[in-house]
């Protein structure tokens, strides 16, 4: 029997979660030199809208691909993403995408991983990644309507 598409997660994308004062430190370090955070330490909006954006449509795409034969596709990772959102649960927002990084075999990158170090900071990339995966499922809803339309007209020809 084959394995399939094993997730991988490398520690240093959960140290910040539970970490010593050391990286701690580190992490917010480098979410300065990034511009995450400001001097003060407040998070960046546009910033981490850039981020999000810029990181998270490969995301989608990869993610859809390799779920795209199992039952509930992408539709149930993103339900769940929502869910937690809902419900506040940023930090286990942020482990499930982990979890999902691994499992389409890619490194969480590492301003990313950094995030949850400022849980201010956390909540408001989670909040710009789950107004892009939106998009990104109206997207979809959007083309399979236009094929099923296509489709339609093909019959009735």
């Amino acid at each position: 029997m084959r394995k399939y598409y094993m997730s991988h997660v490398d520690f240093s994308e959960i140290a910040t979660i539970s970490t010593d004062k050391t990286s701690y430190d580190d992490a917010i370090l480098k979410l300065t030199e990034a511009g995450a955070i400001n001097a003060k330490g407040k998070p960046d909006v546009n910033y981490l809208n850039t981020l999000s954006g810029g990181t998270s449509i490969p995301f989608f795409t990869k993610l859809e691909r390799r779920l795209s034969r199992r039952r509930g596709g992408i539709e149930d990772t993103y339900g769940t993403l929502k869910n937690m959102f809902g419900a506040k649960e940023y930090t286990a927002m942020y482990l499930y995408i982990v979890i999902m990084y691994g499992f389409i075999e890619w490194q969480v990158p590492q301003v990313i991983s950094k995030l949850p170090a400022v849980p201010e900071v956390l909540k408001v990339f989670m909040s710009e990644f789950m107004a892009d995966f939106e998009d990104y499922m109206q997207e979809i809803k959007d083309n399979n309507s236009k094929a099923d339309n296509n489709s339609d007209q093909d019959d009735s020809e």
